[in-house]
């Protein structure tokens, strides 16, 4: 886990050659990052590929204030 994300959701999006691209969502801790640098895509990318292969890094990621919810708390798509 990053320590600047507070939540993330991925979802994978079909693209025209019939695969599909990673798109995650991400609420990340900027208002007090731990390191004194924001949160952006590309730091995101270069944390994933230490733990996962390439073919999982999100090709998108999209960064919100919050996810939102189901009435039960569950992530809502």
């Amino acid at each position: 886990n990053h320590p600047d994300i507070i939540r993330s959701a991925v979802v994978a999006v079909p693209d025209i050659e019939n695969t599909n691209l990673i798109h995650a969502f991400v609420v990340s801790n900027n208002a007090s990052p731990r390191n004194g640098e924001k949160l952006d895509e590309k730091a995101v990318k270069n944390f994933c590929s230490k733990f996962l292969p390439r073919y999982m890094i999100p090709t998108f990621i999209t960064f919100l204030l919050d996810l939102p919810e189901t009435h039960n708390g569950k992530i809502n798509k």
